[in-house]
């Protein structure tokens, strides 16, 4: 198990996807529970790798199924 940061996650998301994130994105998408599983370690949010590519996927999967143009035949 790899744990992130909260910082550490705005960064990947923001360098790795081309999703401006800051910490207080996080923080807000958290209150509202739209955020990725997270943990509390020694009173600071960290996030498992694996939670936060479920929840891409699933993020992506919702914009997707939402843009889709819908052709007839």
């Amino acid at each position: 198990m790899k744990f992130i940061t909260e910082r550490e996650l705005a960064k990947f998301l923001s360098n790795e996807y081309g999703l401006p994130t800051s910490k207080k994105s996080l923080e807000k998408l958290r209150a509202k529970g739209k955020a990725p599983n997270f943990r509390v370690w020694g009173g600071k949010i960290v996030y498992e790798k694996q939670d936060v590519q479920t929840w891409l996927n699933n993020q992506m999967a919702i914009c997707y199924k939402y843009t889709m143009p819908k052709y007839s035949i």
